[in-house]
């Protein structure tokens, strides 16, 4: 995941899970990390962790087994990062169902 190749470019609807995950840097305890996927009929997924302590790097990932087929089109996931109810960062990812 560090490498970057974790990431595919399309999934089909079949696909066994879709799932999330954010590598990021210099977090302090009681930040919190949101974790959000979104496709075509609106959020699918979403998760916020508080983190116990500070870490120089940290690593979190969520999402779901796909229980059925997973709609067509564009799927979001969001990473977002907030300290004292401040949003430090966000970062997003799309994805293609075909």
């Amino acid at each position: 995941m560090k490498a970057g190749t974790a990431a595919l470019p399309e999934v089909t609807p079949d696909a066994p899970a879709l799932v999330l995950w954010a590598y990021a840097y210099g977090s302090q305890s009681g930040d919190k990390l949101l974790l959000a996927i979104s496709g075509p009929d609106g959020t699918w997924f979403e998760n916020e962790v508080t983190l116990e302590k500070g870490q120089a790097e940290f690593f979190r990932a969520g999402g779901k087994k796909i229980r059925a087929p997973l709609p067509a089109g564009e799927w979001t996931g969001s990473a977002s990062l907030l300290r004292n109810g401040t949003l430090l960062e966000t970062r997003s990812v799309s994805i293609t169902v075909r």
